[in-house]
C-alpha cells in the first residue's frame, strides 16, 4: 500500500487492564481492505493508541469513524461491568 494519509486517535481509560480489554476486543477485526488501509493497536499505560494508514482520505475517514463506533460500544461494556474483579 502507498501510504499518504495518516492518523492516530488516543483513548484514555480507567486503567490499563481496561485498555488493555479494548484493545484484546477491538483488534480482533482486519481491516476490510487491507490493501488501502492499515491499522495498528497498542496500549500505552492506560490509553489505546490507534494508529490508521491510507491510501485515500475517504478510506481513513471510513476507518477512524468504524473504529469509533466499535470503541464506543467497548467502553460502555467496560463502563457496565467496572465493579466486577479484575477488570
Amino acid at each position: 500500500m502507498t501510504c499518504c494519509v495518516c492518523s492516530e486517535i488516543v483513548l484514555t481509560f480507567g486503567s490499563s487492564d481496561a485498555a488493555v480489554h479494548a484493545l484484546a476486543t477491538l483488534n480482533v477485526d482486519a481491516e476490510i481492505s487491507p490493501d488501502k488501509i492499515t491499522k495498528e493497536l497498542r496500549v500505552q499505560g492506560n490509553q489505546l493508541v490507534a494508529h490508521f494508514w491510507a491510501n485515500e482520505i475517504r478510506m481513513l475517514r471510513a476507518a477512524a469513524s468504524s473504529f469509533y463506533d466499535m470503541a464506543l460500544v467497548v467502553t460502555r461494556v467496560l463502563l457496565e461491568f467496572d465493579d466486577l474483579e479484575g477488570l
